[in-house]
């Protein structure tokens, strides 16, 4: 099993536990309802696509949990998953900007390698299974919705159209397929 892909989340508790390779809950997780705190609701940036889903976001001390429920995916398989660092899913996605990254640090995985060494913005890869949809769930540590450098409310969630490899600058995960802005809830 490659390092950076390595479950590194099992001691997190009940919300933590079941991790995948990368980090995140496979789909069909489900181990109780949170209270949402942020949402964003992601579109295909394609007309033609029916591409949908929703991320949470609820704030423990210590960072956040992102939640990701995805449907209409194609094709299935890993798809990078990434907040950017603005607020606009137009353009097809591109006037987000790249991966939010307040620390100007290189690319990574944030739950593994940590705010010092991944982007705020880095969620690795989400499963996507043959009929288009996937479920997971991942803590993101330093993660804000509040305050601070690494708030990410306002900012872009961005699925990419191939799988997060870590490679450097950004990841190597092509086309950005879906986006929604980060939004407080009620």
């Amino acid at each position: 099993m490659d390092e950076k892909m390595g479950s590194m989340m099992e001691d997190k508790g009940p919300v933590m536990g079941n991790m995948d390779d990368n980090g995140m809950k496979p789909s069909g997780s489900n181990e109780g309802d949170v209270h949402i705190a942020a949402r964003a609701r992601l579109a295909a940036t394609d007309p033609e696509s029916t591409l949908n889903g929703m991320v949470d976001f609820v704030e423990p001390d210590g960072g956040g949990v992102v939640v990701i429920n995805l449907s209409d995916v194609k094709p299935g398989g890993k798809h990078g998953i990434h907040v950017h660092e603005n607020g606009s899913c137009d353009d097809v996605g591109k006037a987000d900007g790249g991966h939010f990254n307040p620390a100007s640090v290189q690319h990574g995985f944030l739950p593994k390698d940590g705010a010092g060494m991944a982007h705020t913005g880095d969620m690795g890869n989400i499963d996507i299974n043959e009929a288009g949809s996937g479920m997971a769930t991942v803590f993101m540590p330093g993660l804000s919705l509040s305050q601070g450098d690494a708030n990410i409310t306002g900012k872009a969630v961005i699925l990419h159209a191939l799988e997060d490899d870590f490679g450097q600058p950004t990841g190597n995960a092509g086309d950005r397929i879906a986006c929604g802005i980060i939004n407080l809830e009620n």
